[in-house]
């Protein structure tokens, strides 16, 4: 849900509770903007009569995290609210919602677990809280949870992951967000998570990432971002993370693709296709060595020129397939003496310079489906068929390749 840019209170109120300080502050929802945090039913637990809303808020902390929203009124009315079902905001403009609270994970239904009851879970290498309707966690939350080793949230209802969320969960390994409406994560939110090894993001609704967000993550191999909203990475966004295995950004809203992959030390994947790419800086890849395989399809790439992928003299798999690629220079195989898949299926190619496979020695896969090509030299790959791979499809829904000629070896071959 949407807020007023402006904090509608500059009050903070330490509230000291049984575990910790927790500093408070209430934002004014404007309902015009979209309603995504609300819960099942609206439950009302006290109404006064106040001119102030200071007094609004003291009474709404007597009730400590039982309050969830308030209401006051030009009638001078104070209404405290434990829950609020999405149809009771619509016209209303005096309601306030309630941040930073005692440390406890919310449910829809207005119930909660406190640190208390979280710590019974400090025995367990898994706690498993998928699709239960969680809202919202308040810091500290899992303080007492040190033995906790993979935690599941996903499927749930959270749309903003605080600061300290995950204080005490020295032992995590595992931390799956996936499934949510998260469309903000604090900077520091996983500064605590030093032994997390893979952590899950993708179906948010994540727009922007600070570029510290992943800082201390030093045991991080595996993140996936796929299907939220991201639109560009600032450039230290994975830096020095030297166990980082696989990033996956599939099905974002990404238009170019940076250097931003910064020491990077056993890096061996990275999938961002589905986006909006258009463009490649020359030095993306420049000291990714041990990258393995890449996959960018369906962008908006329509040139590569020998620059593209400069540094991944190591890769394997590279599929750039349904891109609007119309043009590829011929020098670009000399880098990839090590790829023996290729994938350029689905691209504007009309044609394909006879050098343009000289350097790919350890070619066995190579996919050109639904391209514009009349003939194709395959010289330099030492054929002596044609590889099924280009070979006109079977299956209808497949748009073949329109070859008229095929040459291997010097010899004219059939498809």
């Amino acid at each position: 849900m949407k807020y007023q840019k402006i904090y509608i209170f500059l009050f903070l109120f330490p509230i000291l509770c049984r575990y910790i300080e927790s500093v408070e502050w209430f934002t004014k929802i404007n309902p015009n903007n979209g309603i995504t945090f609300y819960q099942d039913k609206t439950i009302v637990i006290y109404e006064f009569s106040t001119p102030f809303k200071l007094k609004c808020i003291q009474k709404c902390f007597s009730f400590d995290s039982s309050c969830q929203f308030f209401k006051h009124n030009k009638r001078e009315k104070c209404t405290i609210f434990s829950s609020i079902e999405k149809n009771f905001f619509y016209g209303k403009t005096s309601i306030y919602l309630r941040e930073k609270q005692l440390p406890r994970v919310h449910f829809l239904n207005s119930s909660f677990l406190d640190q208390s009851e979280l710590a019974n879970f400090s025995q367990n290498s898994l706690i498993d809280l998928f699709g239960s309707g969680i809202f919202l966690i308040t810091p500290y939350a899992f303080q007492y949870c040190s033995q906790v080793e993979t935690l599941n949230l996903s499927s749930n209802n959270l749309t903003k992951i605080y600061s300290k969320s995950f204080y005490g969960m020295v032992n995590l390994k595992r931390l799956n967000m996936s499934f949510n409406q998260i469309s903000q994560l604090e900077s520091n939110v996983f500064q605590d998570l030093t032994s997390l090894v893979y952590l899950e993001l993708n179906n948010n609704f994540i727009k922007e990432i600070d570029e510290n967000l992943f800082i201390n993550l030093q045991e991080l191999e595996f993140i996936i971002l796929s299907s939220n909203k991201i639109e560009s990475l600032a450039k230290y966004t994975f830096r020095n993370l030297k166990k980082l295995q696989r990033i996956n950004l599939v099905s974002n809203k990404l238009k170019s693709l940076d250097a931003i992959f910064l020491n990077l030390d056993q890096f061996v994947l990275l999938d961002a296709s589905y986006n909006l790419i258009n463009t490649i800086h020359n030095d993306t890849f420049k000291t990714l060595k041990k990258i393995r395989e890449l996959y960018l399809i369906d962008n908006k790439i329509s040139e590569i020129n020998t620059e593209t992928f400069k540094g991944l003299e190591n890769l394997k798999i590279l599929r750039i397939g349904s891109n609007v690629i119309s043009k590829i220079y011929s020098n670009f195989s000399f880098d990839f003496s090590n790829l023996f898949g290729l994938e350029l299926s689905f691209n504007n190619l009309s044609f394909i310079e006879p050098n343009f496979f000289k350097g790919f020695v350890n070619l066995v896969n190579l996919r050109l489906y639904g391209c514009s090509l009349k003939s194709i030299n395959l010289d330099s790959l030492h054929l002596s068929a044609v590889p099924t791979a280009i070979k006109t499809p079977k299956d209808p829904p497949a748009c073949p390749i329109a070859f008229t000629k095929v040459v291997a070896n010097s010899l004219p071959l059939r498809p």
